[in-house]
Parts: C-alpha cells; structure tokens; sequence
C-alpha cells in the first residue's frame, strides 16, 4: 500500500491526484460482494477494482475485492482521499485494461454519501496519435513514426 501524508494545513491528502493502479474496472452496475469476473478478469480477494458504473453514483470508487461484501480501498474511504481530477489507473481487462481514469465530480466529495462520476482521461503519446501527409496516395503513420523518419 503507498504511504500518503495529510497537508493538515490545508486538508490535502498527498495521495489524491493519482492512486494506486487497480486490477480491472467495471463495465456494468455489479453486486459489490464475493470474487467476481470483471471486465474478462477474475479477481480474488485482496485485488483492487475500479467501481465506475453502479446504478447508484454514490457506491462507485476503488474497492478491496472479498469473498464477502467489498469494501472501500483505504486510499478511497474519506472526504481527502478524492477530489475533481483523481486519476486511477487500470491494468487489465477487454475494455478498460491499460486505460487512465479521472474522477469527474466536482465540489466536496464523501466517498459513500456523494455521487461518483468518472471519465476516461485523455493520455497520449506520439505512437497514438496519427499524422497523414499531404499528397496523393499518403498513408497514416503514428507521430512517433514520422519523427524517426
């Protein structure tokens, strides 16, 4: 688990902006209990999960997977742990696997209590974006591949 420290100043906990890396995130409303299969990844008990998609705004947020009910991960249980901008990371999955999310609720958020909205965050790099060159017959390339041209 990554070390964090409060700014008891000004209330910011210093693990807020980014967090830990989760396992897989969800692409549905699920049962927030048992060890699951989520987004063609089956987590077991002490995985981290990325709820994003519950029916109810106010349960999605980084979980600890159990063979009971889910709990929220410790970095994602209280009001200075997430703010606007929150990104997390998700390792694997069909869907989600190797994307970057960021939390799009503004305002004071309570984990638990507040509705949760999170979307995909825009992260590229010079191999994902494409350059076409003017002229006849001029193909797509990744940016990356027309600087090493």
């Amino acid at each position: 688990m990554a070390s964090t420290t409060t700014d008891r100043r000004q209330g910011l906990n210093a693990g807020a902006a980014v967090k830990v890396p989760v396992r897989a995130a969800t692409t549905a409303n699920i049962t927030l209990a048992a060890e699951q299969t989520i987004d063609g990844v089956a987590l077991v008990t002490n995985d981290r999960a990325l709820v994003k998609d519950q029916t109810t705004a106010s349960q999605n947020g980084i979980y600890r997977v159990a063979t009971g009910n889910w709990t929220r991960d410790y970095d994602f249980d209280g009001t200075f742990d997430v703010v606007e901008g929150t990104f997390v990371h998700v390792n694997q999955g069909t869907t989600n696997g190797e994307s970057m999310w960021r939390v799009a609720t503004s305002g004071t958020i309570v984990p638990g209590t507040t509705s949760l909205s999170f979307e995909r965050a825009l992260v590229s790099d010079s191999s994902s974006i494409s350059f076409t060159a003017s002229g006849s017959g001029a193909v797509s390339i990744s940016v990356q591949n027309a600087l090493r041209v």
